[in-house]
């Protein structure tokens, strides 16, 4: 996307492999992510949260977020500035400067 980018969710599930939760990337703007209920996977390298941002900031707010399988991140932030990370439940939580990958 060359704007902003928003992503509001409540429950969200997947069980297979490289499934990711909620996947947000915006190109040039920002990126936003509000989770109200769980978000969850079972695969591997499957991250619950994946926010893209490189040229601007990320901002996740997320209240339950868990992985189960191996390689997968509860939440994975991929930014230039990490604006916000906030949750009140997160098993693995990984922030990567922008154009590193993780």
């Amino acid at each position: 996307s060359g704007g902003n980018v928003s992503v509001d969710a409540h429950n969200v599930s997947t069980q297979t492999d490289g499934s990711l939760g909620i996947d947000a990337f915006a190109a040039a703007g920002n990126v936003s992510v509000s989770s109200t209920g769980l978000v969850s996977t079972a695969g591997d390298n499957a991250d619950a949260i994946h926010a893209n941002a490189p040229s601007g900031t990320v901002t996740v707010n997320a209240i339950n977020v868990t992985t189960n399988g191996q390689n997968s991140q509860g939440i994975d932030a991929v930014v230039n500035s990490v604006d916000t990370v906030s949750t009140s439940a997160v098993q693995r939580l990984m922030i990567s400067p922008s154009g590193v990958q993780s």
